[in-house]
């Protein structure tokens, strides 16, 4: 993710898993040391800055976990902005003004550092209101940045969790979508008392095998992909005879280490059977193309249907059934914009589809 530099200190700090205690001591042992050494009173020593910083720490140490245990979870944060801006400022002229009577009253000369002066002063009250509020300004928004970096997570892992819920629910949903259309081709196998319809149980049992143990995979093997499709051919070649002309060109090589998600490419094999092949009166041609092209897995499925006219469809507004339309939810949650799908619709249907190559 593209966060900003300013999340970079969070995300180190979580990973070393420092208390926030010992956090916030650190951060002010820094703040004292800088501004001992870098604005101290002309004439004092860095151990005499450092005295002087310690000793007028009690009140910007007030303001500032006033503004982040009280203003800003309780108004801030809750967006009610004006009560938080009033407040801070309010809060701010309060703990300037003991500031000043703590500084020019309470101090002795030696550590103060500074010539005393009259308590109403309005010049050096602004002067020290500005000073404890450089202070808390500074918490809060390293606050605020802190909770961007939280809410920002927070939110992509809801996005993260909800994706993979609505991923696991189509997953489930494209199981029964699948018993039901092969057991609906076998029952037609049956009708015709194909003598192969004990084989074709046996390959139906492979092909209910692999949705079992790899439909719950992230990724599978292309190869075991392709066996799964070839598979299914082979049993509604047996189904439909001499009706269907069927092509299939694998261009990929058998040592390939590529893996996609599992149940993707049966999907327009199926469409194509059901709302192709079946409805043709003469001889129905179905043509297969898998193959491996600029780093992307391209697949291409055109089956012969009753003549229409020639439609562009996009991968957002696919009608296909079932099967379709979660393929086209499914791939939308696994590569967001990372793929292309198309399909065509006119004296062929043809499905084409690009999504990028996973490599282990």
């Amino acid at each position: 993710m593209d966060y900003p530099n300013p999340v970079i200190l969070p995300v180190a700090l979580k990973v070393m898993k420092i208390p926030k205690a010992a956090l916030h001591i650190l951060a002010w042992c820094v703040y004292v040391l800088i501004y001992s050494v870098l604005w101290r009173t002309g004439g004092q020593t860095i151990a005499q800055g450092l005295v002087t910083e310690i000793a007028l720490l009690p009140f910007k140490i007030l303001l500032v976990y006033t503004s982040l245990f009280f203003l800003i979870p309780r108004f801030l944060f809750q967006r009610k902005y004006y009560q938080f801006i009033l407040l801070f400022l309010v809060c701010s002229m309060v703990f300037g003004v003991l500031h000043q009577v703590y500084v020019e009253l309470i101090l002795p000369d030696s550590i103060r550092g500074r010539v005393r002066t009259d308590i109403w002063n309005w010049s050096v009250l602004t002067k020290r209101i500005t000073y404890i509020n450089s202070t808390a300004l500074f918490a809060i928004a390293i606050e605020m940045v802190k909770n961007w970096y939280t809410q920002k997570d927070y939110s992509s892992k809801i996005a993260r969790e909800k994706a993979e819920a609505e991923l696991k629910l189509l997953k489930n949903q494209l199981h029964p979508h699948f018993f039901f259309n092969t057991l609906n081709n076998l029952y037609g196998l049956s009708l015709i008392k194909s003598d192969r319809t004990p084989q074709l149980i046996l390959q139906l049992a492979d092909l209910m095998r692999f949705i079992v143990t790899k439909s719950d995979h992230e990724l599978v093997w292309l190869n075991e992909e392709i066996d799964f499709i070839t598979n299914y051919i082979a049993m509604e070649r047996v189904r439909y005879e001499d009706k269907v002309s069927i092509e299939f060109n694998n261009r990929i090589p058998l040592n390939n280490c590529i893996q996609i998600p599992p149940l993707v490419l049966i999907t327009f094999i199926e469409n194509a059977f059901k709302h192709g092949v079946s409805q043709e009166r003469g001889m129905a041609r179905l043509s297969v193309l898998l193959e491996v092209r600029n780093n992307d897995v391209h697949y291409n499925v055109t089956n012969s249907v009753v003549p229409a006219d020639n439609i562009i469809i996009p991968k957002r507004a696919i009608k296909g059934g079932i099967g379709l339309e979660n393929l086209a939810k499914r791939l939308d949650l696994i590569f967001g914009k990372n793929y292309s799908l198309e399909v065509r619709s006119g004296s062929n249907y043809t499905a084409d589809l690009h999504i990028p190559v996973q490599i282990r």
